[in-house]
Order: structure tokens, then sequence, then C-alpha cells
């Protein structure tokens, strides 16, 4: 995977930097990569492919791509001879994370967060930032412009997109983001379980707090209780099992400790584990 750093990408000095990108099927692409910037794009017109952290989605005409420094993607070309042209957009860390919280309270949201994908092609809105687009891309080429007039510019474009990524957001708060609910799914799995809360914050790209808060928001509880839950049910499954003493499937489900996994078992299901397995069993 090919890592791109924000000076090998844009202009070293400037905090943004605006691209008119075209996708045609016997285009080589850039490769997969991941970058220390963030980035967002707007399908103008035709449609492209785009993968990220390994999923693909096609994307057509007014679709706007958020992609953050923990994400891995491609943009890539349709198949069928068909072409896709985006607007793109680079900033650097330290210019958006300052516009994100002047327009919100991050104690609330994040920027990790924000849904990554809008659909705005039946949105009055579109036509106004294809627009703002063209003209921030024409103000970025324009030498005679001062640094302050151009920068305006790009920061204007930004937080138009940032408000339409966080509205976006506020509408679907209801359901958990997309990077935690692949965590929770992807725990349920023995290795990663079994692995404890550092393969849950490595799965999550995020740090500790940030998990702990997103987990407790969604869910109502702690990463450490939802690994605790996940070994319980590995317990019970074995348990109902004959092949697997209750000490044998306690230390499968990663208890090392079979005072506390007894105390733990009782206090989740009532009972012991040994007279779960009776229950099991008929007896």
């Amino acid at each position: 995977m090919k890592k791109v750093e924000y000076r090998q990408a844009i202009l070293y000095q400037a905090p943004s930097y605006f691209t008119r990108q075209e996708f045609w099927e016997e285009l080589i692409p850039y490769p997969e990569h991941c970058h220390d910037f963030y980035e967002f794009f707007l399908v103008v017109s035709g449609r492209i492919l785009h993968r990220i952290n390994g999923r693909e989605k096609i994307l057509a005409a007014g679709m706007l791509q958020l992609i953050r420094p923990s994400d891995i993607h491609q943009p890539l070309p349709v198949k069928g001879g068909e072409s896709g042209v985006i607007y793109n957009c680079n900033i650097r860390k330290e210019e958006f994370i300052p516009q994100f919280s002047f327009l919100t309270d991050s104690s609330r949201c994040s920027a990790d967060d924000l849904v990554q994908t809008i659909d705005l092609s039946a949105s009055p809105e579109l036509p106004g930032l294809i627009f703002r687009l063209k003209k921030a891309m024409e103000a970025q080429d324009n030498a005679g412009l001062p640094d302050f007039l151009r920068n305006a510019l790009s920061r204007n474009i930004q937080q138009e997109v940032i408000c339409l990524f966080l509205e976006r957001t506020v509408r679907d708060e209801r359901n958990e983001p997309e990077w935690l609910a692949t965590v929770f799914t992807e725990m349920r799995k023995p290795e990663n379980f079994l692995a404890g809360i550092p393969r849950m914050i490595e799965l999550a790209g995020r740090s500790r707090e940030h998990l702990c808060r997103s987990l407790r928001q969604y869910y109502g509880m702690t990463p450490r209780e939802y690994i605790l839950e996940l070994k319980l049910r590995k317990v019970t499954e074995l348990l109902a099992r004959r092949d697997f003493s209750i000490i044998d499937a306690a230390t499968q489900a990663g208890f090392d400790n079979l005072a506390y996994f007894r105390k733990c078992f009782r206090a989740r299901y009532g009972i012991t584990p040994r007279l779960y397995r009776n229950r099991c069993e008929g007896n």
C-alpha cells in the first residue's frame, strides 16, 4: 500500500489544493493508498468506482465523498467504457480540524464520526456547490490573487462541505457510525475478541477514549463489557456441546481466572456453569 504525504500530493505551502480528475477504462489508476490529510471529492459527471477500507461502491454524479487520514482508498474507472469526472480537494489536518471545530461542538461529534458518502444528485444545492468548486480551482490557479483571498475562497468551500456532512450525520445520528458498526461485527470473531481491547482499538482506528465514548453512546456499554459478553456467549456455545469440559470451555473463550469466570457467568445468567451444562444435557 502506498503512503501519500501531504507535501507529495499537493503544494507544500498551501493549506488545501483542488484538482479536476477524469477516469476512463484505459486509465492506469493511482494505487490503493492512505495519506496524512483529509480529502473530499464530488462526482460531477459519469460514474467512478471507489474502493475504501476494503469495500467497493459505484459513485454516480452528485455523490460527495469524504476520505479521512485513517482511510485506505482508491478511485477507479467503471468497467464498460463509462467515464467519470470528479472535483477533488485535499486539506491538511491542521486546516481541516480547526474548520470543523469552528462549526461544531467537538464534545458531541468528532470529524471521525462524520458520514462519508452523501447523495446530492436530487439536491438544489448541487449546482451551487459545483460552481463554487470551479471558482475555488480558478482562484487557486490565478497567480494574481493574494493568498488571503485564495485561502478565504477555499475555506468557504471547506465549511460548506463540512456542513453538508454534519447535516447528514445529525440526520442519521440514531444509527451508529459505519466504523463502529464494523468494529462491533468484527469483534464477534474469536480471533478478535480473544485479542481483547487492543485489537478493538486497532480495528476502530480511533483512540481508546473515542472508542469508549462511542460504544457507550450507541450501545450503552464499555469495550470491556462488550468483550466480556462475547466471551460468555462463546462459553455457552461450548457448554452446549459434550466434547468440552467447563474448564476447557472457559479457557477456549479467553478466561484465565476460573473464579472470575464463574462469578461473571453467574452474574450474567443467574446460574452456575455446571447447572447450565446440566440443563443443556436435559438433567
